[in-house]
């Protein structure tokens, strides 16, 4: 609960928008009120979303190689938000500019199938984020797929 408090309190990065929402409706209001700001022209004020689905029970799923089948882009500047650790509904929700997103469906060795979203902006990310130390890379020097965890959303206008 200390580091849900401490990240909703901490200042943005360059160039990212943020929010702390405690309600479902708190998290659609941020996210229809950025991407409509966004763009002056919008045809449509709702939001769609998109989020991670693993038709497997992922507590029992090895270990294992994906195939990553075609991918769809979702688009620019997305609102993502991510669910923390609190004593009731909080999601750290953020929008970092010009970030590209991804829905990636891969189909594991075993037949596992997942559906994950993933965007590939790095450049204003924290530098000690877990990514750069696995991949041995500084922020923003390559693209970096980030899969979001089931409970998290990622917003983006209608097309």
């Amino acid at each position: 609960m200390e580091n849900t408090l401490l990240e909703c309190e901490e200042p943005s990065i360059n160039g990212e928008t943020k929010h702390c929402a405690t309600s479902i409706e708190s998290m659609v209001e941020f996210t229809t009120t950025i991407l409509n700001t966004l763009q002056h022209r919008i045809h449509h004020h709702n939001p769609q979303h998109s989020a991670t689905s693993v038709t497997i029970d992922e507590k029992n799923s090895p270990k294992q190689k994906y195939t990553i089948k075609p991918t769809k882009m979702l688009g620019l500047n997305l609102v993502v938000c991510h669910a923390q650790t609190y004593a009731y509904v909080v999601f750290y929700c953020h929008m970092i500019n010009a970030t590209e997103a991804y829905q990636v469906s891969m189909i594991g060795e075993d037949g596992a199938k997942a559906e994950a979203i993933c965007h590939a902006d790095s450049g204003g990310w924290n530098p000690k984020h877990v990514a750069f130390r696995v991949l041995g890379v500084k922020p923003g020097s390559v693209p970096v797929c980030h899969f979001l965890p089931q409970d998290h959303v990622a917003w983006s206008r209608k097309k």
